[in-house]
């Protein structure tokens, strides 16, 4: 039995640190926002295992309003979404003056 009690207060932590959990999510903001961000809401705090000048991580299902995620998700896309080069900038407009939809 005594062999047992170590095992058993292992599994009673690790079953309560499951039940506080949360889902969360990271989201990328400019620095003045991401601290405005945390001042303004208790589940808004610096990134976990990010650069927290730029990252916030969001848990979800608390005080953050779903409107309010809805648009720190989209500004956190917009500035993480993969940039266009010149070149296919350049060749996608082409496109759409040789179809004919420029000036239509």
């Amino acid at each position: 039995m005594d062999g047992d009690a170590p095992q058993r207060k292992q599994e009673v932590l690790r079953s309560d640190l499951r039940a506080e959990r949360k889902l969360c999510v990271n989201l990328k903001c400019d620095p003045f926002e991401a601290n405005f961000l945390r001042q303004a809401f208790e589940d808004v705090i610096p990134g976990w295992h990010m650069n927290k000048t730029h990252w916030n991580t969001v848990k979800l299902g608390g005080d953050v309003p779903e409107e309010e995620l809805k648009r720190q998700i989209g500004k956190s896309y917009d500035l993480i979404k993969p940039k266009m080069r010149k070149n296919q900038y350049d060749s996608s407009h082409s496109e759409k003056q040789s179809d004919g939809s420029k000036g239509r």
